[in-house]
């Protein structure tokens, strides 16, 4: 891990967050829904995904997650959505680290 994603990691960590204390699996069917503009189950824990994902994106944009100009909350939470699922094996871990490398992954800066 290189020291920009590792800073970043640690402010998400400890940054407050409403899912902070959710797995990636207990997020992710409100996060699908959250993606989906006919999908009224549970708009609360909707909110709670796009809120966290904003976050998330706020603390690590330009360290970690590049994403380009014009990028929206819909664009950034289909993008874990679509990294969680697959990649199942994290369903356990907490929400917001998975949520800070799909982001990377997905948008990393490029370093010179």
């Amino acid at each position: 891990m290189k020291l920009a994603e590792a800073i970043a990691l640690g402010i998400v960590a400890l940054a407050p967050t409403s899912a902070s204390s959710r797995t990636m699996g207990e997020m992710m069917q409100h996060c699908i829904n959250a993606t989906i503009p006919e999908a009224h189950s549970s708009p609360y824990m909707q909110g709670r995904c796009i809120g966290a994902v904003e976050g998330i994106y706020y603390i690590a944009g330009s360290i970690t997650v590049c994403a380009p100009s014009g990028i929206t909350l819909g664009d950034l939470t289909r993008h874990v959505v679509i990294f969680a699922a697959n990649n199942p094996h994290l369903n356990n871990k907490s929400f917001k680290e998975v949520a800070l490398v799909a982001l990377t992954h997905k948008f990393p800066c490029q370093r010179t």
